[in-house]
Parts: C-alpha cells; structure tokens; sequence
C-alpha cells in the first residue's frame, strides 16, 4: 500500500470494535477473544493477508453458516501425548489455539506431544499458536493444510495447498526464534496485488493453465502459484497434507472447501497438526536457554556477506514489526476500511478510525 491509500489504526482500537462486530454475530465472548486477538496478532507482525483483511471473509462465511458460530471441541480419541479433535466447523483460530493448548498440557505432563484436527477453518497465522507453546516453556511447531493453490512440482493442476509451517523455539536472553512460512514461493495476495498495479512478477512466482512460469501476474493466476524450491517446496506440501488431513481425517487435496467461495454449501474440513516438546523434559530450561544464547550470538557475529548490515533469524523482521506497530498502528487500505465500515454500519457498530 502506497501512503495515500494506508491509514494508520491503533491496534486496541481496531480490536476492540473488532470484538464488538463479532459478539454481534452471536460468538461465544471466549471465542470472539481468541478469534479477533489472532487477527490482531497478524497484523501487528506484519502478516496483513491474515489479518483483518479476512474479517470481511469471515463474517460472510458465519453469516451463511459455513462456519459454526458456538460449540465446542470435541476430542474423538487420545491418549497422554496425543489428542484427535474434531474442530466442529467453528472458527479456525479458536480451534488451533485450543488444540494448542491441548498439545501443551500434555507436553508438560509427558514430556512431548501430537494434536491432530479435523473439521477446521482457516486458522490465520499459525505463529500466532508456535507463540503460545514457546511462552510456555516449550518448542512449539504448527502445521496446516489449505484449498490448493499450486501445482505438484512438474504438473499443472491446483491439487496442494500453500501449507503452512511454524516452529517457535524459547529464547534466552533475547526473543524467541520463530520460524512462519508457506511452502510457495509468495502467497497468491502478492500475485494479485502485482495484477492490481499492472506490473509483471518473477517467473519463479507463478504458473499459467498450461504449466509454464510466466511474468504475467493474470496469467498465473488463471494458472497456479509455484512451490518454493521447486521439488523441495512441493514434497513439503505433500508432507504437510498427509500429518494434517489424511493422519486427521480432515479433507484433503482439492477436497478442501474453497475460503473465498460464498455460494457453496460444503465447509472447508481444513486439518492442522500441532506439536509440544516440553524442554524441561530433554534439558533444564536454564542451561537450554544457555545454549540458545550461543547460538544465537554464534550466528549474529558471524561473517557479513558483501552488502549485508546484519544476519536475521527467523522471526526477526516481525517481532520488529510488532514493536513498530504497537506504537504507530496497524495499517488499512482505505478500501479495507470502507469494507468494514459497511460491516460496522449492518450490525450497529461504527467503525471509531
């Protein structure tokens, strides 16, 4: 977004209308708590694609009940260090993080532990629940499937999703280390927005419908996204949608139900994976944290490459964003802005920015 079409809202602001918008939907306050701090979270790290942006998306779906507005969880088997929930249709954030929150329990208890879901949503940004499990104490690694956008590596269909991976690792002295990537080469928002602005893309970014990599953003998306590392990024994909959907039960490959269609009655069915290592378990936290800090410094101090002010770890570059944002706001498009005003206007509660 160019500075004319940003405004800038601050994040306890825009959560709190956020909350009142959803409580108007009739969801549990519990669930419109963890539902809208996710959103937040997102764009406070930078992860605008899943952040309010979606909200919109989100609304519209619970509005035709494509996604459950109440319920609960249900866990249909388990046992001290693993757990098969049945997400129930709710909303993905509230199910991730509860199952989360499950795996961690159970880490702490046994040492490590395996959620696997079904019958989910789109969960956002799944660094949001690794974050969860390194405040406690633990390793926390996050998977999930989504409704494919890409191609296998060498075909020409959408069979894979972009599927997600986090790991977040406890930080010493400094701040946890916080691996969030899609197994494509950019998100498909990227593509879309290269469209929007008539501009071409890198041929690493896409496929046309006949396979090929194209610089023409219109082309790819008619076509598909490509995986990231080519064969590399497909096999993790492949990998992802076999602990996430076909170990859950959860729909698979071009089974799961589109995010953005509006007009079909069949639900996303998405599957998400969380694991749980408690460190305690494999070493004392403080002699782990020890380790982490040299490590960390091991890595910091190295050798600069030609042109390169500083090395980053994973998760840097949003956690600086997070601190950046907290102060200044969390950006909107003024097109997003109108977007929710609407919103705001339907259910009674105007938009304060």
């Amino acid at each position: 977004m160019s500075p004319q079409e940003t405004i800038w809202v601050d994040c306890a602001v825009a959560r709190e209308w956020a909350l009142a918008l959803v409580r108007r939907l009739m969801v549990p306050e519990e669930d419109a708590r963890l539902f809208i701090d996710a959103l937040i979270h997102a764009d406070l790290r930078g992860v605008d694609t899943h952040g309010l942006r979606f909200l919109p998306i989100y609304v519209k779906r619970l509005e035709l009940g494509l996604i459950a507005r109440n319920g609960s969880l249900k866990i249909l088997r388990e046992g001290l260090s693993f757990a098969l929930i049945d997400g129930n249709n709710l909303l993905g954030h509230v199910v991730a993080h509860k199952a989360m929150e499950i795996a961690i329990q159970k880490a702490h208890a046994s040492g490590l532990a395996a959620v696997g879901v079904r019958n989910s949503n789109h969960c956002g940004m799944m660094a949001h629940y690794t974050l969860l499990a390194a405040e406690a104490s633990c390793i926390g690694i996050a998977l999930s499937n989504t409704p494919p956008l890409m191609a296998p590596w060498g075909g020409a269909t959408a069979l894979l999703g972009t599927n997600p991976l986090s790991i977040a690792v406890p930080g010493g002295e400094g701040h946890s280390i916080v691996l969030d990537m899609a197994t494509s080469e950019v998100a498909r928002a990227k593509i879309i927005a290269a469209s929007q602005r008539k501009e071409k893309i890198p041929t690493t970014w896409g496929l046309d419908p006949a396979g090929i990599p194209t610089d023409d953003p219109d082309e790819a998306l008619k076509g598909t996204v490509s995986p990231m590392s080519k064969h590399k990024g497909s096999g993790a994909a492949m990998m992802i949608d076999i602990l996430c959907a076909l170990l859950t039960g959860a729909a698979s490959l071009n089974e799961v139900g589109d995010l953005l269609s509006f007009t079909e009655s069949d639900k996303q069915n998405l599957g998400h994976f969380f694991q749980a290592i408690h460190i305690e378990h494999f070493v004392s936290l403080k002699e782990f944290r020890r380790r982490i800090d040299r490590f960390v410094r091991a890595i910091r101090t190295s050798r600069l490459a030609s042109g390169v002010e500083k090395i980053r770890l994973p998760g840097d570059r949003s956690r600086e964003t997070e601190e950046e944002r907290k102060k200044r706001g969390i950006p909107l498009s003024v097109s997003l802005r109108a977007q929710l005003k609407e919103l705001g206007d339907k259910y009674g509660v105007p938009l304060p920015f």
